[in-house]
């Protein structure tokens, strides 16, 4: 794999990451703060 290749799919799986923890994780870790 070539670095742009592998620079892209970073980003991708990075960007996953950030949409699964900003719905689901940012929930409870603020009721965890609140709580």
């Amino acid at each position: 794999m070539d670095r742009k290749q592998a620079a892209k799919t970073y980003l991708e799986e990075t960007n996953k990451l950030r949409s699964k923890l900003s719905g689901l994780d940012v929930k409870s870790i603020e009721e965890k703060a609140s709580g």
